[in-house]
């Protein structure tokens, strides 16, 4: 077989993979991908803190929830308390430094889709004993 005949037939499934509705969506776009967790527990300066944030979609091309593989996370606004840092698979981690509010602003976005989704969050470390 021909490598345009191979190259054709593979930007054909790419393009109906683009275009068929999936449970709504279609598969590179959907509108309601978003960020599960609405607040994050408190953490403890000094204490090891962590949270790992999940991102889901109603389109049934995903199981449940979004798979890590697919999603980049980031902070987007604001900053993180000293010392906790989030990686790119969603998870909030570290040791608090300094007891404090801190108000910041992730984003989850898909790599095979053009969607994402922010979300605001409050985290409050405490100071310890």
């Amino acid at each position: 077989m021909s490598p345009n005949i191979v190259k054709g037939a593979a930007l054909v499934a790419l393009l109906a993979l683009a275009l068929i509705p999936n449970g709504g969506c279609g598969v590179l776009n959907c509108e309601d991908f978003e960020i599960l967790q609405e607040n994050l527990r408190d953490a403890t300066v000094g204490t090891p803190y962590e949270a790992q944030l999940t991102a889901t979609s109603p389109c049934n091309w995903f199981e449940e929830g979004v798979d890590d593989q697919y999603v980049q996370w980031s902070v987007t606004e604001g900053a993180l308390p000293p010392g906790i840092t989030l990686d790119m698979d969603g998870l909030l981690s570290g040791t608090p430094a300094e007891a404090g509010s801190y108000l910041f602003t992730i984003r989850a976005k898909h790599k095979l889709r053009k969607n994402a989704a922010e979300r605001e969050f409050t985290l409050t470390v405490n100071s310890a004993g």
